[in-house]
């Protein structure tokens, strides 16, 4: 007796009674099923029969075997599919129909192999190489035909009829021809399951390409498979991302101490306690050098006024006047009588203060005029 394929009647039946016909220690076969059997590149469905756990489905001679983890000892069963599962197995074997028509159609390329795996789809080209602008382009159309919503069909036919229909590829069967259908686009003979519309497949996103002797194997995702590569892609990135950032502040801190150390051995060059007031000009320095500068020096000697320049040439000047512990002054206010002269703003406090202005000059001639003007 012949297994009943429930799978043709209704793709989407994720729970069926049925009578037991054979059982073993290993599997079990039923009158009829809804569990789709290994072929065609899909694999097998998996599930449950009687509370025990189907883990492969095989047709063997037209029977198809339920293989359990356990016996099961009942006459009647009833029998549920792992539907995540069998669904996400639709939506990648019509995606593949479809990018095999749409190589087809486009370039000509012809498909001479598919394998739907656990984590990826592939289909083997036969051409000797892909180009990206091929890929990409191939990847716009079909996705194009996927949100188009077409209906897909199935029916059986004999191989009197086959003459009818603009099939790719000559059916592997002589009797029991099913073929599936996305009319105007796609004619193709198939013992799968699919879903009855091109828009369930969801979207179609291609991966990569590897040389396989004289062809080109393709691997891409469709539907759920393809929101969550999308989802891993991401999350990969974010922890490249946070570990990059990671580094780069490492080096960052690092810099920051070199940095520091080299304003160090500065300061030490022209600090040497002789002097109580210190004044040095710089072109393109930031006033954080400056910053950085007045701060060491005066906590190296507590004795010292300090007042330091940043020209930008024919842009701006910058200033930092600072005071050790042990001086006391207002830098603020030294500031501020200084800043007026060239036309700037600044502020601060008694002890560090900084400003700047618009103030067009080299150092060579800021040097001349401001130590002219003191």
């Amino acid at each position: 007796m012949m297994t009943h394929k429930l799978y043709y009647d209704d793709a989407y039946l994720r729970e069926f009674e049925a009578n037991v016909i054979k059982a073993t220690s290993d599997y079990i076969v039923l009158d009829q099923t809804a569990f789709y059997p290994e072929g065609g590149g899909q694999p097998g469905d998996t599930g449950h029969l009687a509370g025990a756990e189907v883990y492969d489905t095989q047709e063997v001679d037209g029977k198809i075997r339920h293989y359990i983890s356990e016996p099961v000892d009942s006459e009647t069963v009833t029998g549920v599919i792992d539907w995540q599962r069998r669904f996400d197995h639709m939506q990648q074997h019509l995606g593949q129909h479809l990018l095999s028509a749409t190589f087809d159609d486009v370039y000509g390329y012809k498909t001479i192999g598919f394998h739907l795996g656990k984590e990826t789809v592939t289909v083997d080209l036969d051409v000797p190489s892909l180009q990206a602008e091929e890929l990409q382009h191939v990847e716009r159309v079909v996705n194009s035909i996927v949100f188009e919503n077409r209906n897909v069909e199935t029916r059986f036919v004999t191989k009197e009829e086959l003459h009818q229909y603009p099939l790719r590829k000559s059916p592997s069967v002589n009797e029991q021809i099913r073929l599936v259908i996305v009319p105007d686009y796609d004619y193709n003979g198939c013992g799968g399951t699919h879903p009855l519309t091109t828009s369930e497949v969801g979207i179609i996103k291609l991966l990569k390409t590897e040389k396989v002797r004289k062809s080109i194997r393709l691997h891409f995702v469709c539907g759920l498979r393809a929101v969550q590569r999308w989802n891993e892609e991401n999350k990969k990135m974010e922890e490249q991302f946070t570990e990059l950032r990671r580094v780069n502040e490492a080096r960052s801190n690092q810099l920051e101490q070199a940095h520091e150390q080299l304003h160090h051995y500065e300061v030490r060059e022209w600090v040497d306690g002789t002097h109580s007031v210190i004044e040095r000009v710089y072109e393109n320095r930031s006033i954080k050098d400056l910053q950085l500068l007045a701060k060491l020096a005066t906590q190296e000697q507590p004795t010292l006024t300090v007042r330091l320049f940043t020209v930008i040439p024919h842009d701006k000047v910058q200033a930092v006047f600072a005071r050790g512990n042990d001086v006391d002054q207002d830098m603020s206010n030294h500031l501020k009588d200084f800043l007026e002269t060239i036309g700037g703003k600044g502020g601060g406090q008694k002890q560090l203060a900084q400003g700047g202005a618009p103030y067009k000059t080299t150092v060579e001639q800021f040097t001349s005029d401001y130590l002219a003007t003191k």
